[in-house]
């Protein structure tokens, strides 16, 4: 688990990062390891912060916020 203070996480050659959204952490950000670091896709559908990521067996990220809820992620597709 990675808790908002590291903000990052490595996900198959991809990290994933917590960025600030306003005047809190809402937005989740996959970029790829390539030379540039380009952006793969943002997840934005908590609506307060988030204050831990863990990378599930399956590939998937589960995002835990301080708006009560647990979000699972399909890095794939963003689903």
């Amino acid at each position: 688990m990675v808790k908002v203070e590291e903000k990052t996480c490595s996900v198959r050659n991809e990290i994933v990062l917590v960025d600030k959204a306003e005047y809190d952490y809402y937005l989740i950000k996959q970029f790829r390891m390539d030379s540039n670091f380009s952006l793969k896709m943002t997840l934005n559908n908590h609506t307060s912060g988030v204050v831990s990521l863990v990378v599930l067996q399956n590939g998937d990220l589960a995002s835990g916020s301080a708006d009560k809820t647990i979000k699972i992620w399909n890095l794939k597709n963003g689903s």
